[in-house]
C-alpha cells in the first residue's frame, strides 16, 4: 500500500496535469498551414471555421459524457426515491394511526434528527412515532416487533403518480436514515 500523498505532492500533480492538458489543447487548436496563409488575406473566412472547430470539439466532449452523467443521476434519484418510500412505509406500518398526520410526522422527524444525528433508524422511528402519537392524542399502536430494515436496493417497478398526486420530494424522509 502506498503512503498517503502530502498536500504539496497533490498540488504538484494537479499542476503537472493542468500543464499537460493545456499543451494538448494548444496542439488540438493549432492553425493548419493552409489556414495560416489564408488568415493573413481573408480572416473573415478563416476565423468562423476556427471558431466552429472549437465549438464542435466542445460539443463532442459534452455529448460523449452526457449519457453517463444522466444515467448516474437517474440511478441516484431512483435509489433516493426507494429509500424514501421504504422509510415512509416503515413508519406507517409501525404507526398506522399517523398516516393521517404525515406533515406532523415529517416536521417532528426533521427536528428529532437535527437533535439526535447519531440515532439509529429504529430509535428515530420509535421516538418520532411515540412523540407524534402522544402529541396528537392518538391511540398508541400495540407493542409489536420493530419493522425489519428495508433492503439496500429493493426493486420497485415504475408507476404512474396519478392525476392528483405529486411524487414525494427527495430526502423528505431522510430523518430516518442513519448517515
Amino acid at each position: 500500500m502506498q503512503p498517503a500523498q502530502t498536500p504539496e505532492q497533490v498540488a504538484q500533480e494537479l499542476e503537472a496535469a493542468r500543464t499537460t492538458y493545456f499543451n494538448e489543447l494548444v496542439q488540438a487548436y493549432q492553425i493548419l498551414p493552409e489556414d495560416a496563409a489564408r488568415l493573413q488575406t481573408e480572416p473573415e473566412n478563416v476565423l468562423p471555421v476556427l471558431a466552429a472547430r472549437v465549438q464542435m470539439q466542445v460539443l463532442d466532449a459534452v455529448f460523449s459524457t452526457l449519457p453517463q452523467r444522466v444515467h448516474a443521476m437517474i440511478g441516484h434519484h431512483i435509489q433516493a426515491t426507494e429509500r424514501e418510500k421504504a422509510a415512509e412505509s416503515d413508519m406507517f406500518t409501525a404507526y398506522p394511526a399517523l398516516k393521517e398526520h404525515r406533515d406532523a410526522v415529517l416536521r417532528v422527524g426533521a427536528m428529532y434528527r437535527a437533535a439526535n444525528p447519531k440515532a439509529t433508524r429504529q430509535e428515530a422511528m420509535k421516538a418520532i412515532g411515540d412523540y407524534c402519537v402522544q402529541m396528537l392524542g392518538l391511540q398508541a399502536p400495540a407493542a409489536a416487533a420493530p419493522a425489519p430494515a428495508a433492503p439496500a436496493n429493493p426493486f420497485v417497478p415504475a408507476q404512474s403518480s396519478g392525476a392528483g398526486t405529486a411524487p414525494p420530494a427527495p430526502d423528505e424522509w431522510a430523518f430516518l436514515d442513519e448517515d
